[in-house]
């Protein structure tokens, strides 16, 4: 059942109708349209046979599950953009020994950046956190100054 929810995912079969504060409404396009459910309080319900007998989750609520957890990483990974593109832009180089590192970060970036615009969040997501270790370690290092940025760093913070 996972891999047929992970094909209606990758597919865009899935499509978040409304929201409201009690519930979210998808409708998950298969052999048919499907509505699926999730209600805040009582949990998920689909109108497809397979959940109706079995009372599990089927390939259809597993569908907007992933819909749903793939948002909240589009978030995170959109945010860490942000934060890593204000301190590339802040750090100054105070010590050439950083300099081929510094470079490995900004490539990553690049990456991270490609990886967001093609909709693969968790791959930029995890691109993101990899600079993020590089850069902390270089200014740990002393090899660069975050600058403004500098709240971002672990520097300083122990």
């Amino acid at each position: 059942m996972k891999e047929k929810a992970l094909k209606l995912f990758y597919e865009g079969k899935v499509r978040k109708e409304f929201e409201t504060p009690e519930r979210i409404h998808f409708t998950v396009s298969s052999s048919t349209d499907y509505p699926v459910i999730y209600d805040k309080k009582k949990g998920w319900s689909c109108s497809c046979k397979s959940f109706s007998i079995k009372g599990i989750d089927c390939a259809h609520i597993q569908a907007c599950k992933l819909y749903l957890q793939n948002s909240t990483i589009e978030n995170l990974s959109k945010k860490e953009k942000e934060r890593t593109k204000r301190a590339f832009l802040n750090l100054k180089l105070i010590n050439e020994k950083g300099k081929d590192l510094l470079n490995y970060a900004k490539s990553y970036y690049d990456d991270a950046n490609y990886f967001l615009s093609k909709g693969l969040y968790i791959e930029a997501f995890e691109l993101y956190s990899y600079v993020w270790g590089i850069l902390d370690s270089l200014a740990r290092l002393n090899y660069i100054d975050p600058g403004k940025s500098k709240k971002d760093f672990k520097v300083d913070q122990d």
